[in-house]
């Protein structure tokens, strides 16, 4: 492997964050800013082209890897990869992310510096989600796009754009305490059936979970990820951050299915895509995951029905159809 595919998932998930970081150093002239931002979202969507240009779609499992440690106590890999789903997701991303800087060029007034380094900052977080393949790094990366979104929708959005920010911010964060307890009680329990203290999921895919475990942490991240999703009875933050947001996030926050990136798109690929990098985790949870099909099944044709009205009516009626 050549230095380029060594280590290109770095280039390409940490570059808006290098555009962001020099951004704080621009002097406040707003069309600068714009074809600025606007430049190095190109050039993170070239970058991210060479994943598909040199995936080995003969050979199974992840590609692109990289895996070296992050932090000795506890044992934390900064460990991406990349297979046949996760790949177009992260090109689909910095595909979206471009157009998002263009429909910001005139409706973006004030703060316009700020708004784009919050935009750089959460495309980042959400590349980061799509290849990272420790659960510490994925839960990092899963956090940091609450905080940019968060505050796009508080400091851009419309009217009720405080209550949407908090409101969006509460539902994320419960869920977040949720998978983070599973990720810890996963992490112990590998430790004590194999005496070795790892985040790492490829590690963690041969470990026996028990039925009754696997039942509690498949209750934990399925709850992480259906108000992502968001699927009922967690669906009542879209509506307000889809009307409140600025249109950039509202584009990000309604992309509903793992095919379209963003920060919701991470919660379906967990419960629908079935190859998709989040639903492995399910993969942990094998029994459990069978055993709650069904009702997982109905909750997301419901959610199906009650969302749907929300997002294209550009109001929350669909809190109403529930």
């Amino acid at each position: 492997m050549n230095f380029i595919d060594h280590n290109i998932l770095t280039i390409v998930t940490f570059l808006p964050l290098a555009g962001a970081l020099l951004l704080t150093l621009f002097p406040n002239r707003d069309r600068d800013i714009k074809w600025f931002a606007l430049g190095i979202t190109l050039i993170t969507l070239l970058a991210s082209l060479h994943l598909p240009w040199h995936f080995d779609r003969s050979q199974a499992g992840f590609q692109f890897e990289q895996n070296v440690q992050w932090i000795s106590h506890p044992n934390i890999h900064y460990h991406l990869g990349v297979d046949g789903i996760s790949l177009w997701l992260v090109v689909l991303t910095t595909f979206l992310l471009p157009l998002c800087v263009l429909i910001s060029w005139k409706s973006i007034h004030g703060s316009v510096k700020e708004f784009f380094i919050l935009m750089l900052v959460l495309e980042t977080a959400m590349l980061g989600v799509f290849v990272a393949l420790d659960l510490f790094l994925f839960y990092f990366f899963w956090e940091a796009t609450l905080i940019p979104m968060a505050l796009i929708i508080g400091m851009f959005g419309h009217g009720r754009r405080i209550y949407a920010a908090v409101k969006f911010f509460l539902y994320t964060m419960f869920g977040s305490l949720l998978m983070l307890v599973a990720i810890l009680v996963l992490y112990f329990y590998n430790a004590k059936v194999t005496g070795t203290y790892t985040f790492d999921l490829l590690q963690l895919y041969g470990l026996n979970v028990p039925f009754h475990l696997q039942f509690w942490m498949f209750l934990a991240f399925a709850i992480a990820f259906a108000i992502k999703v968001p699927m009922f009875p967690f669906h009542t933050w879209l509506p307000d951050a889809h009307v409140e947001a600025p249109t950039p996030i509202s584009m990000i926050s309604t992309r509903r299915f793992f095919a379209r990136p963003s920060g919701v798109s991470f919660g379906a690929t967990g419960l629908v895509a079935p190859n998709a990098w989040a639903e492995r985790r399910f993969g942990l949870t094998p029994w459990a995951t069978r055993y709650r099909a069904t009702l997982m099944a109905r909750l997301a044709d419901k959610s199906r029905l009650s969302v749907t009205p929300a997002v294209w009516s550009g109001c929350p009626i669909g809190v109403l159809s529930v």
